[in-house]
């Protein structure tokens, strides 16, 4: 009796720990992030705007007095930055298992403040970002450029 309730004692902390193991969110590092040699501005917020779904976030901004660092890129534009918060595979048991996204982005990109200035990391197209840097990143920033 007591050995059946430590298993589904065991099983609980383990369903338990799994579940919260799914709910990180990892970031990728902003090296590997710049060294896919995509264009990077600095730039001033003018508006932002936070959706949250059911399943994923959108931040709609718009930029002021860009400057490229790599790349090209129009003074103003408005880009947008979004991903799925809910991903699922299939577990060793046909079950279905929540599996947190590994991101591009900083964290950072939710908590924009208008007329601030950041570093955006944009995809090719220049209407979306990968991810938000602020401006004390801009010595890590230079030297991932000149690496990359």
């Amino acid at each position: 009796m007591v050995r059946r309730r430590l298993r589904i004692l065991s099983c609980l902390i383990l369903c338990l720990a799994a579940e919260a193991v799914a709910s990180v969110i990892i970031h990728q590092k902003l090296e590997q992030v710049l060294s896919l040699g995509t264009p990077v501005v600095r730039a001033r917020v003018l508006s932002t705007r936070v959706e949250r779904w059911a399943n994923s976030v959108t931040v709609s901004v718009h930029l002021v007095g860009a400057r490229a660092l790599r790349g090209s890129c129009p003074e103003t534009m408005e880009v947008s930055y979004s991903y799925s918060t809910l991903l699922e595979r299939p577990g060793p048991y046909g079950e279905l298992i929540r599996v947190s996204p590994i991101r591009p982005g900083s964290g950072l990109e939710t908590e924009l403040v208008e007329g601030e200035e950041y570093f955006f990391v944009l995809e090719e197209d220049d209407r979306f970002f990968l991810r938000a840097e602020p401006l004390e990143s801009e010595t890590r920033i230079r030297v991932a450029l000149e690496e990359g």
